[in-house]
């Protein structure tokens, strides 16, 4: 992750790396084992695509929420 000049993240980069992990801070680990092993058996992503989208669901979508307004746009960009 870039650091600015101060040898602290840049916002931007902090919220892509937070969108990127979002599955793995808001999904418990059994959850995560269950869709990985269905996308095995199946072939398909559709289960890891459902616990990404779950994920940012559990964000709030209000306007002036702070901090994860960021890492929504940073979903929404990637």
């Amino acid at each position: 992750m870039a650091l600015d000049g101060n040898h602290r993240p840049r916002v931007n980069d902090f919220a892509r790396f937070i969108a990127e992990q979002i599955v793995d801070i808001a999904i418990p680990r059994s959850e995560i084992a269950r869709a990985l092993k269905e996308a095995q058996e199946t072939g398909s992503a559709a289960p890891t695509t459902r616990l990404n989208n779950k994920a940012r669901n559990l964000f709030t979508k209000l306007p002036k929420s702070g901090e994860v307004r960021y890492v929504e746009k940073s979903v929404h960009q990637c």
